[in-house]
């Protein structure tokens, strides 16, 4: 984006400081080169084998190619995988090993060069259980579950609408399957779309479709059997990422809201975001594998074909890929398998180093204490699969708050302390200035023969003392003025007495030297 502008801009490098030039090299290292999709190449294609087709679409620009592809058949359960690429990069299918039934030869019969990353998700299974609670969750285990797995179910391709390069589907049906226990009835729809520009539409149901970086998937089941009245359905993916996850990471889960996507039919709700190429251990350790990427869960989903009625969709429990629930040959021959080869096969032994980072990953269909699918026997729900990160509403996490509310507990401190502080400096003035008011007053001379006392001889105690009426109590030397006074010297016992603690009936002079008048240096307080 930052190329783009300068080079069409047609702007001299000389003019630019070294701060700018720094930030322009940082933002060519490390931004995605895709942004500006105006100058982009849209391409969809399909390499056919026997009995089993790869779908590709290409995203190019000069200097990078965005790849999907896509593939589902019988034996082979539907799959996508987003690959970021560098340079002239080819996309590459050996036939012959491809359509085998060995796995041997299958792996790694398919190849993309120069490969910077690549996420994906594998339809493993639709899961239909009994919600007797009615709280629309599919249980952890298979108790009470019917499974149709996506390797069994007979994909054909429906529609391949590739003409218009801005708005390429991909349609796969499935109305049967393998295994004789699973009756379909009515047909399973998974279609793949890809827009060069934006549609807004869909901001009735969460989501945005911003551009060519991401693809939009739907899933309709459309009149499937159900033997229970109280039947739902929940999907099973096998989403993953080319880095590697140990037992006990994740990927990071997130519910937020998708900017310039409208309030939708159940109110304002916020969607799920798994980022795939963010890793997360023990709830705190987070890692960042770049670029990044995104699968979008839409809040809501339609259950019926005029899309005027819909609930919720909510992410599930997340399994490790082992042989106690999830069983390796259910997405053998899957097309991962064929592009990464053994880096795809799941040890659980501490060693995944290299290998493909992969969890199942149960989406729950449905809002607690609502109809069932058997009332309407349709629904569609949405699925988005995106590279970088997604384009959110960023709310504070706890630990920003955290951060927040340490910070204003450090600022209230701050200010506090500051009003502390400046109440003890005035404090301090003011006491000062109250001392200054009884120490600092200018006493004129006294003569001998000026009476300004009176004794009881009796008592030798003072009745009264009357000050020269040239004497104001009001009147004081201000702080400021008092520096005015740096040659004269102020007596600060004002009335001193004997040994006796009696008034010396005698006159002094209390200054040393005559003081300026007082209307240069007095105010009335």
């Amino acid at each position: 984006m930052v190329v783009s502008y300068i080079v069409s801009s047609g702007v001299n490098f000389d003019m630019y400081s070294t701060i700018n030039w720094i930030i322009f090299v940082y933002y060519c290292m490390f931004l995605i080169p895709f942004i500006n999709t105006d100058k982009i190449e849209i391409n969809a294609n399909v390499t056919s084998c026997t009995n089993q087709s790869v779908y590709y679409i290409s995203v190019k620009n000069l200097t990078n190619t965005l790849w999907y592809l896509i593939s589902a058949s019988e034996h082979h359960p539907p799959s996508l995988i987003l690959i970021q690429t560098t340079g002239e990069s080819q996309f590459t299918v050996n036939c012959s090993t491809f359509t085998s039934d060995n796995a041997l030869w299958y792996k790694n019969s398919i190849s993309v060069s120069n490969i910077v990353e690549s996420y994906g998700w594998i339809l493993h299974r639709i899961i239909r259980y009994n919600d007797t609670t009615n709280d629309a969750i599919a249980p952890y285990d298979e108790t009470g579950q019917k499974t149709f797995l996506g390797s069994n179910l007979n994909w054909t391709i429906v529609t391949f609408n590739h003409v218009n390069s801005d708005d390429i589907k991909i349609e796969f049906v499935a109305t049967h399957s393998a295994d004789s226990h699973d009756k379909i009835d009515g047909a399973i729809r998974l279609s793949f779309k890809v827009c060069k520009n934006p549609e807004t539409p869909y901001k009735r149901l969460y989501y945005n479709i911003e551009n060519a970086l991401s693809i939009t998937v739907e899933l309709t089941l459309d009149k499937v059997e159900v033997n229970n009245p109280v039947n739902r359905f929940s999907l099973a993916l096998l989403i993953f990422s080319n880095h590697s996850l140990e037992d006990d990471e994740h990927f990071l889960n997130k519910e937020a809201v998708q900017k310039d996507a409208e309030e939708g039919p159940l109110g304002k709700l916020k969607s799920v975001f798994i980022q795939l190429g963010t890793r997360v251990k023990n709830t705190d350790h987070i890692q960042y594998t770049w670029p990044n990427a995104y699968l979008q869960l839409p809040a809501a989903y339609w259950i019926d074909e005029q899309q005027t009625q819909a609930q919720l969709v909510r992410i599930g429990y997340t399994h490790l890929i082992d042989n106690k629930i999830i069983k390796p040959r259910s997405y053998h021959f899957s097309l991962p398998l064929a592009f990464y080869g053994d880096r795809f096969q799941q040890l659980h032994n501490h060693s995944t180093v290299d290998h493909v980072a992969i969890r199942e990953q149960i989406i729950n269909l449905g809002s607690p204490h609502s109809k069932y699918y058997i009332d309407t026997n349709y629904s569609i729900c949405t699925l988005i699969l995106g590279l970088g990160d997604p384009n959110i509403i960023v709310e504070p996490s706890n630990d920003d708050n955290n951060n927040n509310n340490r910070k204003k507990s450090i600022i209230s401190a701050t200010i506090c302390g500051l009003l502390i502080v400046s109440g003890i400096i005035t404090s301090v003035y003011i006491k000062r200035r109250i001392q200054r008011r009884r120490y600092q007053r200018i006493i004129p001379q006294l003569n001998n023969n000026s009476t300004n006392t009176n004794i009881n001889n009796d008592s030798n105690m003072i009745t009264s003392i009357t000050l020269p009426p040239s004497i104001n109590d009001d009147i004081i030397v201000e702080p400021f003025q008092y520096e005015k006074l740096p040659t004269y010297t102020t007596i600060h016992s004002v009335y001193p007495v004997n040994e006796n603690n009696n008034l010396q009936n005698q006159s002094t002079d209390y200054l040393i030297n005559q003081p300026p008048s007082y209307g240069s240096i007095s105010v009335n307080y």
